[in-house]
């Protein structure tokens, strides 16, 4: 495929001949090269402008235009930018302008942002076309990216044509202050931040998705139903941002029997035991080990989501560190859930602080 592509570009420069050329350098970078020519009575210029300097990829712009006596063609296509990400986010604005007989014809307009180190709305994208439609797009979102692929989990989405608002989808915001369930405030601070804390992680494919870090608040929360007071554990359901909470009774029923042992229920591979599924019921995350899918075992955290009512992964910030920290979470044959995990891991990790190195703990 190489050598037919090289084969085109070698016969389409003999046909074209020797093509002129102006290229002015300022401090050794090329900032603009210009191109002029008469193709068939008519005058056409084709010119590359870059930014100079270390940075000229920030700063583009093509100009064409096409000059005849039958017709007034002109072509700007223009980007600006920070294009190398150098402030830990990536910017654009790409305008086209388009000309036929002296009037302009389309004039379009699209500015983007990308922070990817942002975890929570780190892109933004709007579209407008002024001149022809009157349209524009717009989306705001959080945008993952791999070497391989890439994942959008849009958050707004909008198109108007002629100031007429056509469509639009925006996820319901979910505030740390501005949690409700039955329309009675979450008052626990650890609930709340359990519930909106937002993480990224890989998923099976090596890809980095992002969303929230907890499946539910970490606890319950008591608030008064049908003149009486219950239990509640609460989740938010990711595709609509809404507050879901399923009374503890009826997760205690799912997970365990009436002498308080484990139904037989698992995740991939794995049936929980007594102590992991009372754990689940009470709304904590649980490592757990001897998991297995596409072949291969692994650890990862647990925790029962009350939007999905059953037990799913999940990516707490303690988990992570744990692991990043070098941590052994590996668990006995089996696999008996230690309660306090996540408090030993915590100690752990701060005695490793102090003593200026690693510290490896093994639980089970």
């Amino acid at each position: 495929i190489l050598d037919d592509m090289l084969t085109r570009v070698e016969y389409l420069m003999a046909e074209l001949g020797v093509i002129p050329l102006t290229v002015y350098v300022h401090d050794g970078y090329a900032v603009a090269v210009l191109y002029r020519d008469e193709v068939e009575d008519a005058d056409v210029t084709l010119n590359l402008y870059m930014g100079g300097g270390k940075t000229f990829a920030d700063d583009l712009s093509v100009v064409f235009t096409l000059v005849d006596e039958y017709t007034d063609a002109y072509i700007k296509l223009t980007s600006s930018g920070n294009h190398t990400g150098s402030d830990g986010q990536y910017t654009d604005k790409t305008t086209l302008k388009m000309k036929d007989f002296g009037e302009t014809i389309s004039n379009l307009t699209s500015e983007m942002r990308y922070a990817p180190k942002e975890k929570e709305d780190n892109f933004s994208w709007t579209m407008t076309e002024k001149e022809a439609l009157g349209l524009k797009l717009s989306a705001e979102g959080q945008l993952g990216a791999s070497n391989k692929a890439m994942s959008m989990d849009l958050e707004k989405l909008a198109l108007t044509l002629d100031d007429v608002k056509l469509f639009t989808m925006e996820k319901a915001k979910t505030p740390n202050d501005q949690l409700y369930l039955y329309n009675q405030p979450i008052t626990s601070q650890k609930v709340r931040e359990a519930l909106t804390e937002r993480t990224s992680w890989e998923d099976n494919s090596k890809n980095t998705r992002y969303g929230l870090a907890n499946a539910n608040g970490g606890r319950p929360i008591t608030i008064e139903v049908d003149g009486r007071r219950q239990e509640f554990l609460v989740s938010i359901h990711q595709p609509t941002n809404r507050v879901v909470g399923m009374p503890v009774e009826q997760v205690k029923a799912m997970l365990l029997d009436e002498k308080g042992h484990s139904r037989g229920k698992g995740i991939y591979g794995v049936t929980f035991t007594d102590e992991q599924a009372k754990a689940l019921a009470e709304g904590k995350a649980i490592a757990i080990s001897g998991m297995k899918r596409d072949g291969e075992r692994f650890t990862c955290c647990v925790q029962f989501d009350a939007a999905q009512r059953q037990v799913v992964s999940c990516h707490p910030t303690w988990f992570k560190e744990a692991q990043k920290a070098g941590l052994d979470m590996k668990y006995s044959k089996e696999l008996k859930v230690d309660p306090q995990v996540k408090q030993q891991v915590e100690n752990s990790m701060k005695e490793g602080q102090k003593k200026g190195r690693k510290h490896s703990m093994k639980v089970g």
